[in-house]
Formats: C-alpha cells, sequence, structure tokens
C-alpha cells in the first residue's frame, strides 16, 4: 500500500508564537512530528503543508516534502480538512492512506503511528483514530446545562470510560475522505492511547507540562 503522511503547520499562531520552529526538548516542534513520521517504515513519504518559509526551511532539514499552503487556507478559521484536500490535489498518484498528525500533540510512543496503520490496513475500515479514556461523572453541555451520572456510583476506575478523540494520529482513506470531507469518514475505529499523549500546544503553560512529561516517559516515547 503506498501511504504518505500530511503535517498541517501554518505560520501565525497566537498563543505560542512562532510554536511550530520554537525549540522542544531541543528539536523545533515540527521537526518532532516529521522524525515520528519518517520513523514509521509504513508511510512512503512525509508532507508538510505550510505558508511559512521559516516553518518550511526546518520542515526540508527534517527530511519533509513541502506543500505551499496558498493564503485563503492559512487564516486561523482555515479547515484541517481543506487543507488535506488541497495537500492530497497537489501530491497526485495513487495514495491508498493518509496519516494526517498535528505536530500540536508532540507526545506519541513509539510504536503510536504504526498500530493505527495496522488497524487501518487489518480491520477493513475507512478512518481510524486515537483516542483517550475520560472517567469523570459529570458532563456539562456549555456553561448552563450539567448531566450528572449519578446512580450507581462506583470506583470511578470501575466506570465505563468514556472515548475522546484526542487529536494526534488520524489514518484515512483518501477517496471516501474525498466523498465525506471530514476526518472521521466512513466506516471508523479508535485505538486508546494514555491521557498524556492527549495533551496539546496552545498556551505556553502546555508547552511545560508537554516538556516535563516527554523527559521524563522519553524511554516509552518516539
Amino acid at each position: 500500500m503506498n501511504i504518505i503522511s500530511i503535517i498541517p503547520a501554518r505560520g501565525g499562531a497566537v498563543g505560542i508564537p512562532h510554536k511550530n520552529v520554537k525549540p522542544f526538548l531541543g528539536e523545533p516542534l515540527i521537526a518532532r512530528t516529521i522524525r515520528h513520521s519518517l520513523a514509521c517504515s509504513q508511510i512512503a513519504a512525509t508532507f508538510v503543508s505550510t505558508d511559512d518559509k521559516e516553518i518550511a526551511r526546518v520542515s526540508v532539514a527534517a527530511g519533509a516534502d513541502i506543500i505551499v499552503r496558498p493564503r485563503y487556507l492559512a487564516g486561523a478559521d482555515a479547515q484541517s480538512e481543506d487543507v488535506l484536500i488541497h495537500a492530497l490535489d497537489k501530491i497526485g498518484g495513487v495514495i491508498d492512506g493518509v496519516v494526517f498528525l498535528q505536530c500540536t500533540s508532540p507526545i506519541r510512543r513509539k510504536d503510536d503511528i504504526s498500530r493505527a496503520i495496522r488497524m487501518f490496513q487489518s480491520k477493513g475500515c475507512d478512518s481510524v483514530f486515537s483516542a483517550c479514556e475520560l472517567r469523570q461523572y459529570l458532563r456539562f453541555d456549555g456553561y448552563k446545562n450539567w448531566y450528572p451520572d449519578m446512580y450507581p456510583r462506583n470506583m470511578r476506575v470501575e466506570k465505563q470510560p468514556a472515548i475522546i478523540e484526542n487529536g494526534s494520529i488520524y489514518v484515512f482513506d483518501p477517496v471516501v475522505f474525498r466523498k465525506q470531507k471530514v476526518r472521521l469518514c466512513g466506516f471508523g475505529r479508535y485505538f486508546v492511547q494514555p491521557w498524556y499523549c492527549g495533551l496539546e500546544l496552545d498556551i505556553p503553560e502546555d508547552w511545560e507540562l508537554c516538556e516535563l512529561i516527554a523527559s521524563s516517559k522519553k524511554l516509552e516515547l518516539a
């Protein structure tokens, strides 16, 4: 199978300025996810979609191919699905599977991407996504309504967990994706990662926490 990865990385981040090229434990953030992709033997090529020259320079140095993203797909309101479709149009050719990775989710275990691809290949599904388990009892709808899981109130570890899409890894069939224009397309499955793999980099405090966890768990992480 011809499986490729696409890593979107626009310039103009607000919460953490220049975060895609900011050093994360000694390497540019975008280079970390590129390294994760290149280390996966099932991935034939790694592409970064960006509008930013510095991100492009760092990405090429890390081993990725560049897709120049047009300005209309570079704003804060640009949808990832539109960016992915643009990238697929530029790459062309026959593609059997797409691995969509977000560099703002920097914590992955060594076999996570391979595990997602194996599930995609062997389970007859159109899409696969990484997830974390949530075992809390109280659910909120915005700020007004709350829905308690009140009875029976067993130990939290005994509670049937909710499955939360964590944004780290997606794999999908590009044909089905193009038809539905959503990353969780067709018949899908999920695989569970530890909670800390769901951490994302939006504010400086996130950066500090992710570096601390990644440093402490470096033997098991990619």
